[in-house]
């Protein structure tokens, strides 16, 4: 399964095959002048590094391996300056092309170290979590936390192909699938119910990765939905925003409860849950509609443990979709019917957590 993404700066594959060591050469070829890759990867793949850096240097890559720590405690600025350190003694020049092997966290850190070191270099995503698979592995989006906020700095920065093996999914705990899950849920409610009906009668059918064709075609769904909103907004100016559906409050709970090892996916389900609350509150959705999609929630089994209150509500001034002094809100009116509403205040957001 193949789709790209076609920008007016540039145009980028997604390839969805299971065999990514078999396949991968023959992707990188075109992009192969003899100059350095750098094979970036976090530790839990370790298995994986000596069979892809062998097979890539039997078809004459001048490939070299860095592993990457992985976590939120990572994305820093600091941790990308030791980065770009080890880039220099790995004689890493402005030719040279780094392959982010892990996922959005690892993804967002090499990305981000790509677009500044030398000003600029290539980097290619190879995502092995269905949460990098469906979302942060296309778009062009990197970003590092800084001071307790989450992703404030960032750059956009498109990478030359994203090669979506599925078969890395087994590498991950139910946890991190339930992570993935809660972004096919936001496409399914944004933009293609068909996704959320097919995830919902399949659940745990996916979540047991028992059928890799359907799992590959949620992908493949997901990343269509995921291409609309890139194309039409390469840099997140308006349109694009819909995709932030349940991040406002979903960040803010996941750094609240980071000590936990809350999932971004589980934290977006219940900012997703939030807002939905805040769209009936505010006269957007009906109750019938309200209603409807909660039941299907019922399904995720969200954990409603993980709470916010009005001291919380200050984070969202360094949100980056506020504006001034307006709060900017997905909301939803139905499904596929998303609202983008720049009139939100602290206090509507009081009264529905």
């Amino acid at each position: 399964m193949n789709l790209s993404i076609n920008l007016n700066t540039k145009n980028y594959n997604i390839i969805i095959k299971e065999g990514l060591s078999d396949n991968l050469p023959n992707h990188l070829r075109k992009f192969n002048n003899g100059q350095r890759f750098i094979l970036c990867y976090s530790s839990n793949l370790s298995n994986y590094v000596p069979i892809i850096i062998s097979e890539l240097k039997m078809q004459k890559f001048d490939v070299v391996e860095l592993e990457i720590k992985d976590g939120e405690k990572y994305k820093s600025i600091d941790y990308v300056q030791i980065l770009a350190q080890s880039l220099m003694e790995l004689n890493c020049k402005r030719d040279s092309i780094l392959l982010a092997l892990g996922g959005g966290t690892v993804g967002d850190i090499i990305g981000f170290l790509s677009s500044i070191f030398m000003r600029g270099i290539k980097y290619i995503n190879l995502p092995t979590t269905l949460l990098s698979m469906v979302d942060s592995s296309l778009g062009g989006k990197t970003a590092v936390n800084f001071n307790m906020t989450k992703n404030v700095l960032g750059t956009f920065h498109q990478p030359e192909l994203v090669y979506i093996d599925p078969t890395f999914l087994k590498t991950l705990s139910k946890k991190h699938i339930y992570s993935g899950i809660g972004e096919i849920v936001k496409y399914g409610l944004i933009s293609n119910r068909k996704i959320l009906d097919q995830l919902i009668n399949n659940y745990d059918c996916i979540v047991q990765l028992k059928n890799f064709e359907l799992i590959k075609e949620i992908i493949y769904q997901s990343c269509l939905v995921k291409k609309l909103f890139i194309e039409k907004d390469e840099l997140d100016n308006g349109f694009r925003n819909i995709l932030n559906f349940g991040h406002t409050l979903g960040h803010i709970i996941e750094s609240k409860y980071q000590h936990k090892k809350i999932t971004h996916g589980e934290s977006i389900l219940i900012g997703m849950y939030l807002s939905l609350k805040l769209s009936k509150k505010k006269k957007i959705m009906s109750k019938k509609i309200y209603n409807s999609i909660l039941d299907i929630f019922k399904k995720f089994n969200i954990n409603k443990n993980y709470k916010i209150d009005s001291s919380d509500l200050e984070k969202i001034n360094f949100d980056k979709k506020a504006n001034n002094h307006r709060l900017r809100f997905i909301l939803l009116e139905n499904f596929g019917c998303p609202n983008i509403c720049d009139d939100i205040t602290k206090d509507d957001i009081k009264k529905i957590i």
